[in-house]
C-alpha cells in the first residue's frame, strides 16, 4: 500500500496563538504533540523575532513534547528558517 506523505505549516500569530492574549491554546498543544509523535513534519512561521517566539511560544510547547519528536519540527521566523 502506498503511504501518503503529509506535513503541516502554520502561522503562529492568531492561528496557533490567541490573537488577543498571544498565548498558545491547549488544544493546539495537544494537536502538535499528536502529530509530532506520529512523525508528521510541522512548520511554524512568524514575522516575529526568535526571542519572542521562544519566550511566548516554544518554551510552553517544548515542555509538553516528547524530545525525540522535535526532529520533525521546523521554524521560520523573522529572516529565515531553522530546524
Amino acid at each position: 500500500m502506498k503511504r501518503e506523505e503529509i506535513a503541516f505549516m502554520f502561522d503562529v500569530d492568531g492561528v496557533l496563538t490567541n490573537p488577543l492574549t498571544k498565548k498558545i491554546n491547549e488544544n493546539v498543544i495537544k494537536f502538535v504533540k499528536e502529530q509530532l509523535d506520529l512523525k508528521v513534519p510541522l512548520c511554524f512561521f512568524t514575522g516575529r523575532t526568535f526571542k519572542w517566539l521562544e519566550r511566548k511560544f516554544l518554551n510552553v510547547l517544548i515542555n509538553k513534547l516528547n524530545k525525540n519528536s522535535l526532529d520533525f519540527l521546523f521554524i521560520s521566523y523573522e529572516h529565515g528558517c531553522i530546524s
